[in-house]
């Protein structure tokens, strides 16, 4: 027993040098502690986890603000052209009408000298503007004369 107690002896001393009871513990509760330290781990990947996941929906939120306001700014742009096409159209309209009123008014010009205006051979049309003036029609315009004489002198002529 002398060599059983010995060997007992070094285990002794080993396990004191190594920290005794403290060792122990650890030897013993070595599945637990490998337990604790998976827990902690995961705990740590699970927080890291949760971290990224708020930064990325915030980022998110971000971007769908960003969105937003582009399209915002993409409506705003599209009313103005909208509103700049219909004034474009407006405009070729008014055009238009102005040309036909102008193509009207030299088809409808009396270009004849004064006498032949006042001898009575007219165009089909009657819109000299000579015999006009001369039956009073533009008086109304210039507030020489009334409307009532105005509409006789037309009726007589």
């Amino acid at each position: 027993m002398n060599e059983l107690e010995k060997i007992l002896l070094a285990i002794a001393s080993v396990v004191t040098a190594l920290g005794g009871l403290e060792f122990l513990k650890y030897f013993l509760n070595r599945k637990n502690v490998k337990r604790v330290s998976a827990a902690d781990a995961f705990h740590a990947e699970y927080k890291s986890i949760i971290e990224d996941y708020h930064r990325v929906r915030d980022e998110v939120a971000t971007a769908k603000r960003e969105i937003e306001d582009l399209n915002k700014k993409v409506d705003e742009l599209y009313r103005q052209v909208h509103t700049l096409e219909n004034e474009r159209l407006d405009l070729i309209k008014r055009n238009a009408e102005l040309e036909l009123e102008l193509k009207e008014a030299r088809h409808n010009e009396c270009v004849r000298p004064d006498d032949e205006c006042f001898k009575g051979r007219l165009p089909k049309r009657t819109y000299c503007r000579l015999k006009k003036l001369a039956a009073g029609d533009y008086d109304a315009f210039y507030g020489d004369g009334s409307e009532t004489e105005n509409k006789e002198e037309n009726e007589d002529s």
